[in-house]
């Protein structure tokens, strides 16, 4: 089975940015982690993922956004939001 992850309201939850964590970490369903729109970018989805998850995920290193391999990745995410790298 896989993370169990809620976008429900519960205790705690606040409607803008990241939903209290003790709130819901302690909610009766247990889950794994949450989903919220991000503060920043409301067309966007963040995820917070609670410790007790670790069994069931595998980190992997994907390096920095400032490496070469991510130059296309990095220059997409500074157009979405109009920004730039000043050298």
């Amino acid at each position: 089975m896989g993370p169990r992850v809620s976008s429900e309201s519960a205790p705690g939850c606040r409607r803008n940015g990241p939903p209290s964590q003790l709130g819901i970490r302690n909610h009766p369903r247990k889950p794994d982690g949450i989903l919220y729109r991000a503060r920043h970018d409301p067309a966007r989805t963040c995820a917070a993922i609670f410790d007790r998850a670790q069994s069931v995920l595998t980190p992997t290193e994907v390096g920095t956004l400032a490496a070469d391999m991510h130059r296309n990745l990095l220059g997409d995410i500074l157009d979405t939001y109009g920004f730039a790298l000043i050298p």
